[in-house]
C-alpha cells in the first residue's frame, strides 16, 4: 500500500502482457486482496487480458501444427483461466484463484 494515498496494487489494473509464472502469481496475489467493486472491475479486466493470451497462446499451437500435448495443454489452461474470469464474475475469489492456481501448476509440471 501507498503511504501518500492508501492506494495499493489492487486498486489499479496491471496489464497482463504473457501468462508467465511471475505474472500468474501477481495475479494471484491481487485477486486475494480484492475487496472493492473498483477492484473487481480491475480484476475483470485482467482476467479479459489472460483470457486473450491464453486463447492467443492456444491458437498459436494449432497454427503452428505442434503436438497433441502441447494443444491439449494450451486448450487447458485456457480452460481454467476463463473458469477464473467467470468464478470472478460470480465475486468467488477463492475458486478463481484456485483455477489460476490450476495453471500455475500446469507450467511448472505438478
Amino acid at each position: 500500500m501507498d503511504a501518500l494515498d492508501g492506494r495499493s496494487e489492487a486498486d489499479s489494473v496491471i496489464s497482463v502482457e504473457d501468462l508467465s509464472l511471475s505474472t500468474l502469481i501477481a495475479l494471484v496475489d491481487r485477486l486475494r486482496a480484492t475487496e472493492t467493486p473498483n477492484q473487481f472491475l480491475c480484476r475483470e479486466i485482467e482476467l479479459d487480458e489472460a483470457y486473450l493470451q491464453a486463447d492467443a497462446e492456444m491458437r498459436r499451437t494449432v497454427d503452428e501444427q505442434q503436438g497433441d500435448e502441447q494443444r491439449q495443454d494450451a486448450t487447458l489452461i485456457r480452460t481454467h483461466v476463463l473458469s477464473a474470469h467467470d468464478f470472478l464474475g460470480e465475486s468467488n475469489i477463492v475458486a478463481a484463484v484456485q483455477e489460476l492456481n490450476c495453471v500455475i501448476e500446469k507450467k511448472i509440471g505438478l
